[in-house]
């Protein structure tokens, strides 16, 4: 069984968000508004229904 390496999933998904935003921007003609988030080490995450 292959190992998931987790720096290059977040890297993969940040490069596809960053895609995904500049289609939109380049499809809208302005800027999307980008707010930094991280989550706590400690912290869990939660899915809500």
């Amino acid at each position: 069984m292959q190992q998931t390496n987790p720096a290059a999933v977040g890297d993969y998904l940040r490069g596809l968000q960053q895609s995904i935003i500049s289609a939109v921007e380049k499809a809208d003609g302005g800027t999307c508004v980008r707010d930094a988030w991280q989550k706590l080490p400690a912290s869990r995450c939660r899915a809500t229904a």
